[in-house]
């Protein structure tokens, strides 16, 4: 039985728990070498910074997030997830992330984003919310 306290994300019809802790950013921190790096890639950030180095973020742009991070992210995601919960699930593989249908990258990367950004916050001050539905949350809705 899957925690109630973790995230989970449904993948070609199963479902996984998947969680952001220090293991996960440690792995991120060892693939990238920099936090911010990845969080950029994963939002599809660029940032501008001008010639003093600071940055100005009416300059920003925005493109396609970085798809083998956000792949990855998530699969290391899923993999501390189930190591938490015990359950004798296999990861999916990075192909298999690749080509589900479930998903687009941006909303995989949303998703990889929002537990990224609950490791900086503390168990008192996370919103209380529900993460069932999460794919439905981030498609547009048809007008």
């Amino acid at each position: 039985m899957l925690d109630n306290k973790l995230s989970t994300i449904e993948i070609n019809g199963t479902t996984y728990p998947y969680k952001c802790d220090m293991v996960v950013l440690e792995k991120i921190q060892k693939e990238y070498g920099d936090l911010l790096r990845y969080e950029y890639g994963i939002r599809g950030l660029v940032p501008y910074f001008d010639e003093n180095g600071a940055r100005d973020a009416k300059k920003d742009k925005y493109i396609t997030p970085d798809v083998g991070m956000t792949c990855r992210s998530v699969i290391w995601m899923i993999e501390e997830g189930i190591d938490i919960v015990g359950e004798d699930l296999t990861p999916p593989t990075e192909k298999e992330i690749k080509r589900q249908q479930d998903y687009t990258v941006n909303e995989l990367a949303m998703m990889a984003f929002e537990e990224y950004a609950n490791c900086f916050l503390s168990a008192m001050s996370k919103p209380k919310r529900s993460r069932k539905g999460t794919k439905k949350m981030y498609r547009k809705k048809k007008k």
